[in-house]
């Protein structure tokens, strides 16, 4: 029979308190999961039985800036197995598009393409990629040309939400508070209650089948905007009863942020703080609608303005912007250590936004 000495007794325990210690200690941390195959900024983001799909966007280099022409790529990666894979171009090249997720398909709505000749043209399209067999199709386009809005998916209908319209009477783009909805069955729009308050970039995230429309724009920037120009605001939205009603608004105002919801909480992740001129966040709020009440997770290794998704309670930050505008690879993970009797994957907004079960 193996007998333990004092001395060896006391190496084991030290040895087994070590363990314990760095694994509570990694529990709560942010890991470097992987990296992204493709520098690309406004990409569209999705999830469907744990793979993470990377949509369309812009090349970008960290030596000259982006480049001019939208991409139709699309890089998938499957956290189970930490792979990375390549999936069937989108038809249409476009950048900062919106996705959502129904039935397992895939839906990309809008966004705008743009050459040197022809400068930028804005898009109605709604392509839909079928994740089963790898193709793609093209469904009824949005009735409204928009920049800029947010999608959301609640009780099997899409939420098209707020942007930026053309104003051709004074030739400019202005904020909308224009909400449309999708249905994937019919084939179908419909116009639904206006959001209280008009803004672009605005974000989305649903909880208990209500939306929640966060910060967002006045208007399209110009230069170097004011500190009035975003807003801290949060409205809720009923899908069920067509109604709109204020929350309490943001701690602190951020926007370029992104947006998961796990667990009934809603997760606003990195961005920008104004604090003379552009600060990047490092810092993660956290919104629990139910309670009214706001807490704080573990911040971000660096600052950083990037896409995220949830996969089953996990949150993952895909490449994005660093300190000086250089474009990072790195694909960050944290734990809410959140699990589900039945796991179901989520849908994520671009810079932003937002998540829907399947």
């Amino acid at each position: 029979m193996f007998v333990l000495n004092r001395r060896s007794f006391h190496s084991v325990l030290v040895f087994l308190l070590v363990v314990i210690t760095t694994k509570s200690g990694d529990a709560n941390a942010w890991v470097q999961q992987t990296e992204v195959p493709t520098s690309r900024n406004g990409v569209a983001t999705a999830v469907v039985n744990g793979k993470i799909y990377i949509i369309g966007g812009v090349p970008y280099s960290n030596k000259s800036g982006p480049g001019w022409a939208a991409l139709p790529t699309v890089e998938v990666y499957d956290t189970r197995t930490s792979t990375w894979g390549k999936a069937t171009d989108m038809p249409t090249p476009r950048i900062a598009a919106q996705a959502a997720v129904f039935a397992g398909d895939i839906y990309v709505f809008g966004g705008y393409s743009r050459g040197k000749i022809r400068g930028e043209k804005e898009h109605k399209i709604v392509e839909v990629y079928n994740t089963r067999t790898n193709t793609w199709s093209r469904t009824r386009d949005m009735p409204t040309l928009r920049r800029g809005f947010r999608t959301a998916v609640v009780d099997g209908k899409i939420y098209v939400i707020g942007g930026a319209i053309f104003d051709r009477q004074r030739d400019v783009r202005v904020a909308t508070d224009l909400v449309e909805a999708y249905d994937p069955l019919t084939e179908r729009w419909k116009k639904h209650a206006s959001m209280p308050t008009k803004r672009m970039w605005v974000d989305t995230a649903v909880v208990n089948s209500k939306i929640y429309a966060i910060g967002g724009e006045v208007s399209p920037r110009h230069g170097v905007p004011p500190a009035d120009q975003f807003f801290t605001r949060i409205e809720e939205y009923n899908p069920r009863t067509d109604r709109w009603q204020k929350q309490p608004d943001m701690p602190m105002l951020r926007f370029s942020h992104s947006t998961v919801a796990i667990d009934k909480k809603i997760y606003l992740i990195g961005g920008y703080a104004r604090d003379n001129g552009f600060k990047t966040l490092t810092s993660i709020d956290v919104y629990e609608p139910s309670l009214n009440r706001w807490g704080a997770i573990p911040p971000l290794p660096v600052p950083k303005i990037a896409p995220a998704v949830a996969v089953n309670g996990v949150i993952y930050v895909l490449g994005g912007f660093i300190r000086g505008q250089r474009f990072s690879h790195a694909v960050e993970a944290f734990d809410t250590e959140f699990r589900a009797v039945n796991p179901k994957d989520k849908l994520s907004t671009h810079w932003g936004k937002l998540k829907k079960s399947n």
